[in-house]
């Protein structure tokens, strides 16, 4: 509303892979979300973001306000949170090694997951305003790696012996989560940063704070 009254044209709503079905089936197109396939769901962040995507076509559609829908993989990098109520897995896994307590993992850890690096996900969101791209896209590297070589990785960046356990009663979540980037690598002309190389900058930022 506050965009609406004060004629605002541009708009960047900042939504996240969690957008899309646990039935569709990866990669992950862009179309693979709510509008296609119709999940119950009591997660409040998710909620947040279907609400929020669902809210802004309308006002597309009535205001003709230009909305800019980028839908990044899971963030990561410095300044992030690394308390210990956070339950993002580079973070906590990252504090977890470097305090030298050990990293528990739900289920086997062969669940496959990708990161960007904050810097390329500002990045390519600065760059579809440039190229004017108001519509949903997904963010991400090419990447991708199950959460225990994850861990098994950051005890190695940290040159420590893994202290990893896994919990197989606990629920996994959704077994994969890979995002299809054929439309931003047709979009924006640029590299992401390796997994390996973020998680040096990040661990070193850390290390520093």
């Amino acid at each position: 509303n506050a965009v609406k009254a004060y004629k605002i044209q541009d708009v960047v709503l900042v939504s996240s892979i969690d957008i899309y079905s646990s039935k569709a089936p990866n990669p992950l197109s862009e179309d693979d979300d709510y509008r296609n396939y119709d999940d119950h769901i009591s997660n409040g962040y998710i909620l947040s973001k279907k609400f929020g995507e669902i809210l802004s076509d309308l006002y597309v559609k009535e205001y003709g306000l230009r909305v800019y829908t980028p839908r990044p993989s899971n963030i990561y990098g410095s300044n992030d949170h690394f308390d210990e109520a956070t339950n993002r897995v580079i973070p906590s896994f990252i504090r977890k090694v470097f305090s030298d307590e050990p990293i528990e993992i739900w289920g086997d850890g062969s669940q496959r997951r990708q990161f960007i690096y904050v810097d390329d996900a500002v990045r390519a969101i600065l760059a579809m305003i440039e190229k004017g791209y108001a519509d949903k896209l997904n963010i991400s590297t090419n990447d991708q790696i199950s959460i225990i070589e994850l861990a098994q990785f950051i005890y190695q960046l940290f040159n420590k012996k893994p202290n990893i356990t896994l919990d197989v009663t606990k629920n996994v979540g959704i077994k994969n989560r890979i995002l299809d980037t054929t439309k931003m690598d047709e979009l924006i002309d640029f590299t992401p940063t390796s997994l390996e190389k973020g998680l040096i900058k990040t661990i070193k930022w850390y290390k520093n704070k």
